[in-house]
Order: C-alpha cells, then sequence, then structure tokens
C-alpha cells in the first residue's frame, strides 16, 4: 500500500473527513502552521510525493483534538520523519 493510500486509510479509521485542501507549492524552506485533520492529510500526501522535504522540520500542527494529534504523528511516521511532529494543543482544548 501506498503512503498516500494508507493516509487515507488511517484518517477514515479515525473518522477524519475527505476535503479539498489547496495546498501550496512547497519547497525545502517553506513552513506550515496546519490545523484541522484535512489539511494535515493533504499536506501529508504532497510530502509523501518529494522526499526533499522535512516535516519534522516543516510542520507544525495545532490541534486541539486527540484524532489530529494522533493523525499528525501517524502522518510523521508513515512519511519516515527523523523526528517528532511539532505539535501545539491550544489552551481549553480536549
Amino acid at each position: 500500500m501506498s503512503d498516500t493510500a494508507t493516509l487515507d486509510q488511517v484518517a477514515a479509521t479515525l473518522s477524519v473527513k475527505p476535503m479539498p485542501v489547496v495546498v501550496p507549492s512547497l519547497t525545502p524552506s517553506t513552513k506550515l502552521v496546519l490545523a484541522g485533520g484535512a489539511a494535515i492529510v493533504s499536506v501529508a500526501k504532497a510530502f509523501a510525493g518529494d522526499r526533499g522535504l522535512s516535516w519534522t522540520n516543516q510542520v507544525v500542527v495545532v490541534a486541539a483534538m486527540p484524532t489530529f494529534r494522533q493523525l499528525a504523528g501517524l502522518g510523521a511516521e508513515l512519511l519516515g520523519a527523523r523526528g517528532r511532529t511539532a505539535l501545539i494543543r491550544p489552551t481549553g482544548g480536549r
């Protein structure tokens, strides 16, 4: 199973609804702050298509919901990231 198919399967298992998210052109110097499951999946798919990108160094995920934090962590694992996903849990979150 490809990385993108696995991401779709994980997202479905976690009840993350697929929604179109426009991902900008990405370079190794691009920095992104993501919020929401659909954004996490869309950007992770873009990273899967370009091994010159670094999820760990370029992405920060803001997520109050545990599901989205889990998805971001699993995305890093599926992408073969060399470190942990940078996560921010807003105050007042779950």
